[in-house]
């Protein structure tokens, strides 16, 4: 028996290298369930556009026919440095008609305190601030970005705008000049030209 036990090979241990090996397979095994995990867990606390906060409370996305928000704290004081923005969307095939009930933010030459941004499909449409209420603003297409943005200096009242899905065609009695226009050529004059004198806070596109 003592004779056999002798001529059995012995068993032999791990190199310092297949420890090594072993260790890195486990701890890259480890580093990949956890990655895995991670990924599930930010996948799953992702908010949706409509659970976005536009910052001025309420939500950041507005869908449907009509709507309307208000910069913070309306009809008190609006803070001084935050930034503001919304997302509107209508039915396709339809404009957006953006109007605002109330309107006092900072005056500046050039708009650069405190200011109020529209912009649509095709890009920016215009800057607002000072205390004189904006005439009816209509969009090119189906949405329209809003951005709000305060400095830290001067606050005021700040605004309640409201929005409604309108056709094409209504863009002319609405803000009383722009909308689509089609052909080779044509003419582009401001409301009542030259009879009177254009209004003051009016966008047209």
């Amino acid at each position: 028996m003592e004779e056999d036990l002798k001529k059995r090979p012995k068993s032999r241990g791990l190199s310092t290298l297949e420890k090594s090996l072993v260790l890195l397979f486990v701890a890259l095994t480890g580093a990949c369930i956890g990655l895995v995990v991670i990924y599930f867990t930010d996948k799953n606390s992702v908010s949706t556009d409509e659970e976005v906060n536009s910052g001025c409370g309420g939500p950041r996305a507005l869908k449907g026919p009509s709507g309307e928000f208000t910069s913070m704290n309306h009809p008190s004081s609006y803070d001084n440095s935050m930034s503001c923005s919304w997302h509107i969307t209508v039915d396709p095939g339809m404009v957006i008609n953006l109007w605002f009930e109330d309107f006092s933010l900072e005056a500046t030459d050039l708009c650069t305190a405190d200011y109020f941004t529209i912009q649509d499909n095709l890009g920016v449409i215009g800057r607002l601030c000072g205390r004189s209420k904006p005439g009816p603003i209509v969009s090119l297409g189906n949405s329209m970005l809003l951005f709000f943005d305060t400095n830290d200096r001067n606050t005021d009242k700040g605004f309640k705008a409201k929005y409604q899905a309108v056709t094409p065609e209504s863009t002319l009695e609405i803000a009383g000049a722009g909308g689509a226009l089609q052909g080779d050529r044509g003419d582009l004059l401001t409301p009542g030209f030259p009879a009177q004198n254009y209004e003051n806070g009016a966008l047209y596109q």
